[in-house]
């Protein structure tokens, strides 16, 4: 690397390490981490990682579930580019804002989304979401420098505040690896849902799909109530706390869908 690039990665990962994501080193010239127990690796002097960049190393970042990223990748196998695969999962005009690394010397892409599944799924290789496209949110490694390099972080920003949810058209390709659903165990309490719901803090613009996820889940799921009546009380709850449902009602009729089917 000449003194530009080591100047921008030494920012790079002065950067991510502000913003607690951990940066794994990894092996000159290699995609795979340099030491034995590279997961719980914490870069603690500035020094080292100086010397570390001057000695040619390259560096990946791992996501300990904050984050997920998608990979897209147009050299896969056979022909198939994974961005043209991508495009017709989530045509390019839906998709939120989000960071992304571009492949250096290439044009295969890795976007970063906010994990708001709270799962620490990992979909790639042969199990890959669909050809060229791989999933992950697990403890691997994403390597950024020197094969990646991000294309539109503000470095004035926070990382995760940069990161859209991931995208809710994926959910049907994670759903098998999605944690299995909490069993019933009782019929407690049906009570006034609408009363119940009155506790419930409204939720935020950007995690307004996760939420009334987690919500219908805990009502029906959970609490063994019935789903009609449940989403009756959602649906006027919804209305009068930001009315999500008007804003966005394929994402709204998604994320309270009935978890029973």
């Amino acid at each position: 690397m000449n003194s530009n690039e080591m100047n921008a990665v030494y920012k790079l990962v002065c950067y991510l390490r502000l913003n607690k994501v951990q940066v794994i080193p990894l092996a000159p010239g290699k995609k795979y981490p340099t030491f034995k127990n590279w997961d719980t690796y914490e870069l603690n002097s500035l020094d080292t990682l100086k010397s570390m960049i001057r000695a040619g190393f390259g560096f990946g970042i791992k996501p300990n579930g904050l984050c997920a990223y998608v990979d897209l990748d147009t050299d896969h196998a056979a022909g198939v580019n994974g961005v043209a695969t991508y495009s017709e999962i989530i045509p390019k005009g839906k998709r939120q804002s989000t960071l992304y690394a571009t492949k250096i010397g290439g044009d295969s892409l890795h976007l970063f989304y906010r994990n708001n599944l709270s799962t620490t799924a990992r979909r790639t290789g042969n199990d890959e979401i669909a050809p060229g496209v791989e999933f992950s949110a697990r403890d691997s490694q994403v390597r950024i420098f020197p094969g990646y390099q991000f294309a539109n972080l503000d470095y004035t920003r926070g990382f995760l505040e940069q990161l859209a949810p991931i995208p809710y058209e994926l959910e049907p390709a994670l759903a098998p690896i999605i944690p299995p659903q909490v069993q019933k165990t009782s019929k407690q309490q049906r009570g006034n849902i609408a009363a119940y719901l009155k506790h419930v803090e409204p939720f935020e613009p950007g995690g307004r799909s996760s939420g009334f996820r987690k919500l219908t889940f805990l009502l029906v799921m959970k609490h063994g109530l019935d789903y009609d009546k449940v989403k009756q009380a959602l649906d006027a709850w919804d209305m009068e706390n930001g009315a999500f449902q008007l804003a966005e009602p394929d994402q709204y009729a998604h994320a309270t869908r009935n978890p029973e089917r």
